[in-house]
């Protein structure tokens, strides 16, 4: 959203410390203690200075990229493990295979269902590392069909510890 920080926003969401190069602003969510887990996860090939977390949000954010931001419930019950597990086989099929860089966390306080967030650009790297010009077509009805899929996929791994379902 415009006059709101790419680079604090999502540092609120990994639960990070993020310094914004453009603004000049350190934004610290490092204390945040509902977030149990963060990574950034990419497709093979991804140059290694975007798995930076400072670097990539600060790179989209100078090139004028838009981002996407999916916030989704995990399944009650299950161990970080498996719910790491689930973003990761989630990611591995969905994005990826688009080429996406995905910023993920798990967040979940006492009284609050866990849930998890998934941030990323619209816009793809190249094999070289550079910002492809044009972004992702098509990108809204993905994301709708990203949001079901995430049901599927939710009950899908709670069939291989034999529950029946979870919504």
């Amino acid at each position: 959203r415009k006059g709101h920080s790419l680079i604090g926003f999502v540092a609120k969401k990994t639960g990070t410390k993020l310094y914004d190069e453009a603004a000049k602003t350190l934004h610290d969510f490092s204390g945040e203690e509902t977030i149990y887990y963060s990574e950034i996860a990419a497709p093979a090939g991804t140059p290694a200075w975007a798995r930076d977390r400072e670097k990539l949000w600060n790179s989209i954010s100078s090139g004028s990229k838009r981002s996407h931001y999916i916030e989704a419930g995990l399944p009650p019950g299950l161990t970080l493990r498996d719910q790491i597990n689930l973003l990761a086989g989630f990611i591995a099929v969905y994005f990826h295979p688009g080429g996406f860089i995905v910023d993920c966390s798990v967040q979940g306080a006492f009284g609050h269902a866990p849930h998890c967030h998934f941030v990323f650009p619209e816009t793809i790297l190249t094999p070289q590392g550079a910002w492809a010009e044009e972004p992702q077509k098509d990108l809204r009805p993905r994301l709708r069909g990203w949001r079901d899929q995430w049901q599927n996929s939710c009950e899908s791994y709670l069939h291989t510890f034999g529950m029946t379902h979870y919504f």
